[in-house]
């Protein structure tokens, strides 16, 4: 589980947002703990080494200069420190010894008293999910399955270091597939997919829509359009292969955007939220 924000002392004013940016008492606190784990003894050196060629640098010489040249990398700015604090995390993490005190939990210490954008996790570093939005999602995800199996993988590939948003865009849809398409369509829909599951929402008789969705709303009618909004956000996928008209990549921000969209209707869903009059 990610760490969470520390929250502030009652008569101080609320905290600045997270930040992408390093303060210079921050990085001073990372090279700090880079030190603590790639220097000293013959294992630390091996640890160095192995952070130096994950960082793909090119060094020559003696094992024992690969830490200099992680600092050297990490001097160029914020994102070389966090890629090699990263990376650190993810040797360690698969070293072959248990090591007593988890390392990431003084990271991610330091991250959150930063007030970086960035936490840790035992495999490396994490973009920093809202609590509310993490609680949702481990909710969301408490009941083994298909459904969890594709809402985790697009909020991993979506909060990840080095993020994935196309591919979270998609897993985000098939997270959302499989929880809807058993609730709205008929089981003789062939190839069935979100597109089939709008049609079926968006239906009428007469004046009066098929579907309900378990909240009141502004009109007090339970009216399904809230889902049927959020789903043309999800659908289609604009990274879809064979698209007619192609389109910019996903940026991070809606990979993050459609596995937390993905998160709330999957929960609706499960909590019965949507059903049909």
């Amino acid at each position: 589980m990610a760490s969470q924000p520390i929250p502030p002392r009652a008569g101080r004013p609320a905290p600045e947002e997270m930040r992408s940016s390093v303060s210079p008492a921050l990085r001073a606190g990372l090279q700090r703990w880079l030190g603590d784990w790639l220097v000293g003894n013959a294992d630390a050196q091996g640890r160095a080494v192995l952070v130096a060629i994950g960082l793909d640098l090119d060094f020559e010489g003696r094992t024992d200069w690969a830490f200099g040249e992680i600092l050297s990398h990490a001097d160029q700015g914020d994102d070389e420190l966090l890629d090699a604090v990263h990376v650190t995390l993810g040797v360690l993490a698969s070293g072959p010894t248990t090591l007593r005190a988890p390392p990431h939990l003084e990271v991610a210490r330091l991250l959150a008293v930063g007030r970086s954008a960035w936490s840790a996790t035992e495999e490396g570093l994490v973009h920093r999910a809202d609590p509310t939005a993490q609680a949702a999602f481990e909710l969301a995800t408490s009941i083994p399955g298909s459904v969890s199996t594709e809402l985790t993988e697009a909020w991993e590939k979506a909060h990840a270091r080095q993020s994935k948003p196309g591919d979270a865009w998609d897993h985000a849809i098939k997270a959302v597939e499989a929880v809807l398409i058993p609730i709205v369509l008929p089981p003789t829909q062939i190839k069935p997919n979100l597109g089939h599951v709008l049609g079926q929402l968006r239906q009428l008789r007469g004046q009066t829509e098929l579907w309900t969705l378990g909240v009141r709303g502004q009109s007090r009618d339970n009216s399904i359009q809230p889902l049927v909004s959020m789903l043309t956000l999800l659908w289609p996928d604009p990274n879809r292969h064979g698209s007619p008209n192609p389109e910019p990549p996903a940026t991070p921000e809606e990979g993050r955007v459609m596995a937390n969209l993905a998160t709330t209707i999957v929960q609706w869903a499960r909590d019965g939220l949507i059903t049909r009059r």
